[in-house]
């Protein structure tokens, strides 16, 4: 993913974990934020959760991406979360820089 969204001309910034992308994001002003559900320490829903309550964050869109489709139903639920977009894994590459690409413009 990393070197499709590069070659189509994207920055991009990787964490290793959620912890390590919360501190990123509130060190750094992001355009797009793109998460998987799966990760070690924090979860990508609680990752997601956090990052709509600090300003950093604000008004950033968010990507989920979750090899589980049925997770895409806890975000639709859950009407304090919400994102732009989710991805079930596997995709194609393309699917994410069309995702990126229309929302970002």
């Amino acid at each position: 993913m990393r070197f499709t969204l590069e070659q189509s001309g994207y920055e991009i910034v990787e964490a290793e974990n959620g912890d390590d992308g919360f501190k990123k994001v509130q060190n750094e002003r992001f355009d797009l934020i793109i998460t998987d559900i799966a990760m070690p320490g924090m979860d990508g829903y609680t990752f997601v959760k956090q990052l709509k309550n600090t300003r950093q964050a604000d008004g950033v869109p968010i990507i989920v991406s979750s090899a589980h489709d049925r997770l895409q139903d806890v975000f639709e639920i859950d009407k304090e979360i919400k994102i732009q977009g989710f991805i079930v894994k596997p995709y194609p590459v393309e699917e994410v820089v069309e995702k990126v690409k229309k929302i970002l413009g």
